[in-house]
Parts: structure tokens; C-alpha cells; sequence
């Protein structure tokens, strides 16, 4: 029977319904459409919501799949009358695939004709059928279609076009091999040409030309193909080519090349034995062209792919002949919630490097390593409390890492798992010229929006690189099987394994790990597979395994035996068997898991008990940062000792600013029952007015007794909100609750800043008066310098007001203030038309605030910024600034996300 809706999709999408080209008005429908077509595992409608509707909340995401699939029904039966062409109901959508004609599926089906000789090999007879399936490929996948607002869709069709050029080349090999075994050596010639001209750095490529050119009697144009070659390498590459390619060279000079095949021929040798040789094969399967571009790549490099897909084979294999010292790490899941995890990490393994005399800054690193005071840094001075050390602090941990690592390279992989901390100390990294090149690794949409938006910048300067790591094709899977299957496993078996890998080189090898266990079939997910492996430990191998996925994915063997409460002599042949099952490896680091999805199965096939029991010792024996023992203690049920470890971890992360850690430990340990509320909840009402987040401030506040500064707190809250009634009474009630001169000074200056914008220009030079008063009397700089700075906010016209204040606030050596100061003067200038002055100062203040990390003053000045630029004519530089500014003041308010204009009134304080 005809089927009803055909889908051409490889090259310019064609859809026809009975015949007749389907006529839609909205360009998501064609991508449903070619979504469901495609993916043949009856995708939700929330999945196809998220693919296409990202923007989108839940409610309108739906309600436009709605649209869009009565849009596509009607389109369908106004051609064939009904719609039962689409299977729908209140959870799932589907295409009717009897209904269906799919080229992709036409191309696989015609791929897999094997007359009998099975899949691994090509005969003569094979010819006509690769031939039809090669003429399916009319160019990439989807070619020329995009949707402008789904990054989703856009990954998707990305990957399924890198698929589709693999499975293309791959058939075009086994068609050009399939005349080749016909004696048609210059028909599979111009096969082969025709897969350079799409693909010309393709070496493999090129020394299949020479040997049909050979073959055909050619051997002038096999060897001018061989010139040819070693001119485009090293053109594009820099690169020779490689030893194979110039040995065919060698063989065709001297008349001894292969001979011809004849019959059926073989296209991946299938069951030899692995030998140690191979791990550098096995890390170039269906990599060969990464790693020809990272050999040439200068900057830094970046690779993205799905779990399993192979990025720390491919990083591994470029370190091994990689110049000057090297340092790697890979934080763990959960490590998002320990601060500065990642970076003291790696300045420990960093530190073996050290050479010279250090930069004077790079001291502050002994704050997240004490071990590196002495012998390799100095001390560092003695710890600022106030917001402007920050920017001081991790400038400090990039200079360490630069001196540490100069000429070298950082490898972080998994920064998915990285926590903001060391995110900012990354992110400063990489914006600046260092010595050292990082390589970084995550899963696919899994990196922090921060990290994202500067690996496109670096990407788009060519100080960077990315790498989409994409599945393997069959061709590609059967070659790695080849190096690794063991004799004697059935071929149908092998076949099994490369269906149902998917292209992913872990779950293809977990399953080839699997054949020969004792199940009578081949597990169905990664899960039971690695359950197999498990299931063949002894106790003590199991029990020590155990303990090493309750303490990380990277574990010292001592840690393992306390943990484990097995003794030293068992702990050998425990460590032997786990090797062998290449359930964990040894590493430059000392042992570490193969891949997280082992120690995720052990930790789910742990009983409660078990688990509870496990994490105690680990809180209670181990020598831990007190981040690390409070997540083992509060896993354990130990909930007082828990509350302690995450309220000095929170007063920890405070004092190297790093305010989301310090929230989710001071949240954790005021939830867990710590003795000391009032500190922990003031501490945790700044770390949220840092982040924007006021309703959880206020919150924060409420649980504190009030006095003085709490309640001057509370008003500042306020006025960042808009609501100056409720601010100028907040700081009444500050005033009349007995503050030292300091703070009284601070209070009055506010609360004259709240008369100035009520309209009060009387009461506000009153009371500024007042509070330079105090000030002076109580000699407090930063009294002196607020009161300073909101003096000149009430007379702006006065430049020299202004100026004073900067001036004072430099004295306090407090970043907060100078940022407010450089700020106002800049807003002071481009009133009275000073332009590039305005814009100076105020690139000055944004880049002394950033590292405070205040997401609503840096959402004004950034503001403020793109209005100067605006009126200097600049429209690329404000549209950038106004988008940054966007963000976070998106991010900010009672309720983040919510919509609060009074927030966005923010410009000068």
C-alpha cells in the first residue's frame, strides 16, 4: 500500500500527504511534523513543548502545541479527508508509521541488504541497492530550515545533520568498496571523489582514491593524489600526512601495493582479541577528524556531548603528548553546593608545579589551600571582611593558577557539576590573556548560563574552540567492537549491541562488557548493565565499592578502607577485582570511577540503612571540608552535627563571597536546629540582598531580634524595591533604637536620600547635613564617604560634590562604595554632557562591582551604560549592556522572575 505522508528530509525538507505537498502556515508545525517522524518513541507533549517552546511556561507551551497540531491535522485532512494519519491523546503525539514513508529509515533498510554475508562485509550485489540509498542523500539534514527561537530544535536538527554526513560517508564507502569488488575500480574512483569534494580533509578518503586509482591502472594519478593530499593537510592543517597514508605511498611508488579485493569483502575485521596497543584506536574511532583539528587548535577548547560519548577518551588522548605541567579536575554531582570545590582542587594538583617567585597577589590562594603557605606561596594579608575583597580574592586565585600552570593547561571536565564560586574564579580565567590553556568538558544544555555565554564569546573571538561530540555511526560502532570483542561472540549479537548502543561508545562497551554473563539475554538499560557487573563482586569488593560511591566519584584508598570498615589486607584483592571489572581505573589522581553512571547504580542498589550508615562514617572519620562533612553528616541522620558543619561552611562561603553556597548551607543548618540563629540569619539575609533575592532577605531578617542594623537593613531592602514610605520608616525606627554614631550617620544620609526622591529638598539638606555631622564626629570613613556620595545625589548639578566623594570612597578601600561613587559621577557627567568621561567611569564601576557579585546594582549600571552609549552613538555596545541588564534584573525582587517595575527604577544609590 502507498503510504500516505512521505518525508524527505535528507537535504531541503519535501513533506508530501497522497502526493500532494503539505501546505502549512507556521514553520513549527513542519518541525513537529519532522520530529515525530524522526524520533519514533512517541515523544510527550511536554518533551515537544520543550523542543520548541522553550520560552515558554507550562500553561502557554501546551496551549501552542495545541495550536500547532490542529494547524497540522487540518492541513493533513483537508488533503486525505480524516486525520487519523496523527495518534494523539491527553499524554503522548505520534505519526501512524504504516502510514509513513521516511527516507532516513529507506536509506538505513537499503544500507543493511546483506545477501547473506552479514553487515560487516560488501559484494557486487551490493551496488545497486547502496546506490539507491546513496542518490536518498540530496544534501544535509533538513538543509536551509531553522526556527528562530528554539535552541532546543536547533541542537536536535544539529546532531541529526553530523549523523546523517557520518552514516552518508560511512555508505558511500561500502558502495565505492562494493564496485571495488566488482573489478569497477573507476566507477568506485569517482565514488570516492565525490565524497572528498564534500568532506577534502578527509585523509581516509584520499587513500581510498589512490588505491582504486591504482587498481584502475592509474598508478600517475594515485601518486599525484597522494601530492595532493599532503598540499591540502598542510594548507588547512599545518599537518603532514599521517604515517599509513605516506606507507600506501611508499607501496605504490615501489609497485608492491595490496591487492585488489575481489568477491565478498570485508570492511572491519570482527573479533580479535583487544590488545594493550589499541587505546589509542579505540579513542580515534569516529574521532579522527576532532583530532585533527584540536592538533591544530591554539586557543582554548571546549567539548559538549551526551553522558558516555566519549569526551574524557578524546581530552585524554590529546594530554598525552601535550608540553608543560598539567592539572585536571572533575567535580562530582552535589559539588554545586561546595564553594570553590573545583579550584582547590586543582591548585592542589597545580602546586607540585611550582617554579619562580610568584606575583604577590596570588598569596590569596593560601585562603582556599592553606597547604600552599610557605613553601610555595607567601601568607597572604590579613582576611578584608568587606564586598570590595572579592575582586582582590579571585584575581588571586587566577594569578596562583596562571604562575602555577604558565605554558601549561586546565582540564575541567564535567563543569556541569561546577559550583558558582568556581565559576566566577573560571570565568575570570578565561576572560583574561594567561599563560595557560583550559580545556573543559560538560553535557550537552547542562552548563551554567555564565560559562555558556563565554565560551560562545571566546568561540565567536577564535580564542576557543567546541567540539559537539555526536553519536557514532553503525560503521563506526562496528569498528570499535572490532578492537574490542572477544572471539566467538555471535554475530547476531554483536549486531544487538551496535542497535541498541545508539551510537554511544559507553553504552556500546557496557553491553559488550555484559555478553557472557549469566542472564540468558542482553540487559535493557545502562543500569542493568552495570547490575551485571555488580552482581559478579565479592562482599568485600562490593562492600569497599560502596563506600567509594558514598565519598565521590574520585576516592583515596585509605578514605575507601575507613569508610568500608574493611582491614588493609583486604582491601588489595578488593582493589584487584574492581579493576579488573573496570568498575574503577587508575588515574595520575589515584583511583577513580570509570564512569559516574557506576557509582550512581551502587549508591541506588544501597538500602536507607545502609546509605545512612556509610555517610556517618564518612562525616565522622574523614578529614573533610566542613562543606563536604556536612552533606555526609545530614545524609546520615545526624542532624545537630550537620547544622554546625553547614553553619561554618555558610560563614565560609560568605567571607570569599561566594552567597549561593553560603544560602543553601546558612538554609540548611537554620533548618537543621544551629544554636546560633541570630548570626546565621543575618549572614543569610546579606548573601540573599547580594543575589537579588528580597523576599527571602526580609525573610532572613525576620528571624534576627531587631536592633540598629538590622532594622537599617530592612530599609535598605526597601529602597532597592521602590518603596520609600516603607523605607523612611524603617530607618526612623533604625534611629530610635540607640545606633552608634557610625551607623547613625549612615541611617540619617539614607533617610535624607528617601526625603530628596519623596520631593523634600528642605528635609533632605537637613538631614545630609546632619549625617555629616555624625560622621565627622565619629570619624567613620565609610560614614563619611556615604554620607558623601548621597550629597552629591542630592545636588548632581555640582560636579565637585561628586568628585569629593569619589575621592572618599576610595579611601575606604570598600568596592561597593566606589562602584556607587563612580556610578553617580558617571550619571553626573552625561547630564552635563561629558560623554567619554561618563562612559569611562562608569565601564570602571561595572568592572569594580562585578566581582561583589550585587545582581541589582550591576543590573543599573549596566543599565546606565547602555544609555550613555545609546546617546554616544553606539548602538551594538548599549544593545549588549541592555541585554545583560535585562537579565539580571529579571532575576531580581521580592519574587525572582516576577514582574516588579519598581526594580527596574534602579540607577544611582
Amino acid at each position: 500500500m502507498k503510504p500516505r505522508l512521505v518525508f524527505e528530509l535528507l537535504g531541503v525538507p519535501r513533506i508530501h500527504v497522497d502526493g500532494q505537498p503539505l501546505e502549512v502556515d507556521t514553520r513549527k508545525a513542519v518541525a513537529m511534523a519532522s520530529y515525530l517522524a524522526v524520533e519514533a518513541h512517541q515523544p510527550t507533549r511536554d518533551e515537544l513543548v520543550s523542543l520548541l517552546w522553550p520560552e515558554l511556561d507550562a500553561e502557554r507551551g501546551r496551549a501552542a502545541l495545541r495550536r500547532t497540531l490542529s494547524t497540522l491535522r487540518t492541513s493533513i485532512s483537508a488533503v486525505t479527508g480524516d486525520d487519523e494519519v496523527i495518534e494523539a491523546n491527553r499524554d503522548r503525539i505520534a505519526l501512524d508509521r504504516s502510514e509513513l514513508w521516511l527516507d532516513i529509515e529507506e536509506a538505513r533498510r537499503l544500507s543493511a541488504i546483506d545477501h547473506s554475508h552479514g553487515s560487516d562485509k560488501v559484494c557486487p550485489e551490493c551496488v545497486e541497492s547502496l546506490q539507491v540509498a546513496a542518490k536518498l542523500y540530496r544534501g544535509p539534514f533538513m538543509h536551509g530550515f531553522y526556527l528562530r527561537d528554539s535552541f532546543a530544535f536547533e541542537d536536535w536538527q544539529r546532531n541529526q545533520a553530523e549523523l546523517h554526513r557520518r552514516n552518508w560517508r560511512d555508505l558511500v564507502d561500502r558502495w565505492a568498496l562494493a564496485l571495488a569488488s566488482g573489478g569497477r575500480f573507476g566507477e568506485a574512483a569517482e565514488v570516492t571523489q565525490r565524497r572528498l569534494d564534500t568532506d577534502p580533509l578527509d585523509e581516509a578518503g584520499h587513500r581510498r582514491l589512490m588505491q582504486y586509482l591504482v587498481w584502475q591502472g592509474d598508478r600517475v594519478g594515485a601518486l599525484r593524489q597522494y601530492r595532493e593530499c599532503a598540499i591540502l593537510l598542510d594548507r588547512e592543517l599545518g599537518v603532514p600526512p599521517l604515517p599509513d597514508t605516506r606507507e600506501l605511498y611508499e607501496e605504490i611508488l615501489e609497485g608492491v601495493e595490496p591487492l585488489p579485493p575481489a568477491g565478498r569483502v570485508e570492511l572491519a575485521p570482527v573479533g580479535r582479541p583487544l590488545r594493550r596497543d589499541d587505546a589509542a584506536d579505540r579513542t580515534s574511532v569516529g574521532r579522527k577528524e576532532e583530532l585533527s583539528l584540536m592538533a591544530v587548535a591554539t586557543g582554548h577548547l571546549f567539548f559538549e556531548g551526551e553522558e558516555g560519548i566519549g569526551k574524557s577518551d578524546l581530552i585524554e588522548r590529546f594530554l598525552v603528548d601535550l608540553p608543560g605541567p598539567i592539572a585536571v579536575c572533575a567535580p562530582p554531582p552535589g559539588a554545586e553546593e561546595v564553594a570553590y570545590l573545583a579550584i582547590t582542587e586543582v591548585l592542589g594538583e597545580a602546586a607540585r608545579f611550582n617554579t619562580g617567585d610568584p606575583p604577590a597577589i596570588a598569596s590569596e590562594a593560601v585562603r582556599l589551600l592553606p597547604e600552599l603557605g610557605g613553601s610555595v606561596f607567601a601568607e597572604p594579608r590579613p582576611a578584608d571582611s568587606g564586598p570590595g575583597a572579592a575582586a582582590r580574592f579571585h584575581s588571586g586565585v587566577v594569578a596562583a593558577l596562571d604562575h602555577l600552570l604558565s605554558g601549561g593547561t586546565l582540564v575541567v571536565e564535567d563543569a556541569q557539576w561546577l559550583d558558582q564560586s568556581s565559576i566566577a574564579v573560571l570565568g575570570l580565567l578565561l576572560s583574561r590573556p594567561t599563560r595557560l590553556r583550559v580545556i573543559m568538558s560538560w553535557r550537552t544544555g547542562e552548563l551554567a548560563a555564565p560559562l555558556s555565554a563565554l565560551v560562545n564569546k571566546l568561540e565567536r573571538a577564535g580564542t576557543g574552540s567546541r567540539f559537539q561530540m555526536t553519536p557514532l555511526s553503525d560503521n563506526e560502532s562496528w569498528e570499535l567492537l572490532s578492537l574490542r570483542a572477544e572471539p566467538g561472540i555471535p554475530a547476531s549479537e554483536l549486531e544487538s549491541i551496535v542497535d541498541r548502543s545508539g551510537g554511544n561508545p559507553l553504552f556500546l562497551l557496557s553491553y559488550l562488557g555484559a555478553v557472557g554473563s549469566s542472564q540468558a539475554e542482553l540487559p535493557a538499560g545502562i543500569e542493568e548493565l552495570i547490575g551485571a557487573r555488580l552482581n559478579r563482586l565479592s562482599d568485600q569488593a562490593l562492600q569497599v565499592l560502596s563506600a567509594a560511591a558514598i565519598i565521590g566519584p574520585e576516592f583515596d584508598l585509605d578514605d575507601a578502607r575507613v569508610v568500608s570498615g574493611r582491614g588493609a589486607e583486604e582491601m588489595i584483592p578488593a582493589l584487584e577485582e574492581l579493576l579488573v571489572q573496570r568498575l574503577v581505573v587508575e588515574s595520575h589522581d589515584g583511583i577513580t570511577f570509570g564512569h559516574d553512571a557506576v557509582r550512581r547504580a551502587v549508591c541506588r542498589r544501597l538500602s536507607k540503612a545502609r546509605t545512612r550508615i556509610l555517610h556517618g562514617r564518612a562525616g565522622d572519620r574523614l578529614r573533610l571540608s566542613d562543606s563536604m562533612r556536612a552533606v555526609h553528616l545530614e545524609a546520615a541522620g545526624k542532624a545537630a552535627e550537620a547544622a554546625i558543619a553547614h553553619g561554618e561552611a555558610g560563614l565560609a562561603a560568605i567571607e570569599v563571597h561566594a552567597y549561593e553556597s553560603a544560602r543553601s548551607h546558612l538554609t540548611s543548618a537554620l533548618e537543621l536546629g544551629h544554636p546560633a540563629r541570630e548570626q546565621l540569619g543575618k549572614s543569610l539575609g546579606l548573601a540573599c540582598v547580594r543575589l537579588g533575592d528580597y523576599g527571602a532577605a526580609l525573610a532572613a531578617y525576620d528571624t534576627v531580634p531587631e536592633d540598629a542594623d538590622i532594622a537599617h537593613r530592612v530599609g535598605e531592602i526597601y529602597m532597592r524595591l521602590g518603596r520609600l514610605e516603607l523605607a523612611a520608616a524603617s530607618w526612623e525606627q533604625a534611629a530610635a533604637l540607640d545606633p552608634d554614631e557610625g551607623l547613625l550617620s549612615r541611617i540619617t544620609a539614607d533617610r535624607a536620600l528617601a526625603a530628596h526622591r519623596r520631593g523634600d529638598r528642605a528635609g533632605a539638606q537637613r538631614l545630609i547635613a546632619e549625617a555629616v555631622g555624625l560622621a565627622s564626629s565619629a570619624e567613620d570613613r565609610v560614614a563619611r564617604a556615604r554620607a558623601a556620595g548621597i550629597a552629591g545625589m542630592i545636588k548632581p548639578e555640582k560636579l565637585e560634590i561628586v568628585e569629593a566623594a569619589c575621592a572618599l570612597s576610595e579611601e575606604t578601600g570598600r568596592n561597593d562604595l566606589i562602584a556607587a561613587a563612580l556610578n553617580n559621577l558617571a550619571l553626573a557627567q552625561r547630564r552635563a554632557g561629558l560623554i567619554p568621561e561618563s562612559i569611562g567611569n562608569a565601564r570602571r564601576a561595572l568592572a569594580i562591582l562585578e566581582p561583589v557579585g550585587d545582581r541589582h546594582q550591576l543590573a543599573a549600571l549596566h543599565n546606565n551604560l547602555a544609555d550613555t552609549l545609546h546617546q554616544a552613538g553606539d548602538e551594538e555596545g548599549a544593545q549588549t549592556h541592555l541585554a545583560a541588564s535585562a537579565s539580571l534584573f529579571a532575576s531580581v525582587g521580592l519574587e525572582p522572575g516576577g514582574w516588579e517595575p519598581e526594580v527596574w527604577m534602579l540607577s544611582e544609590w
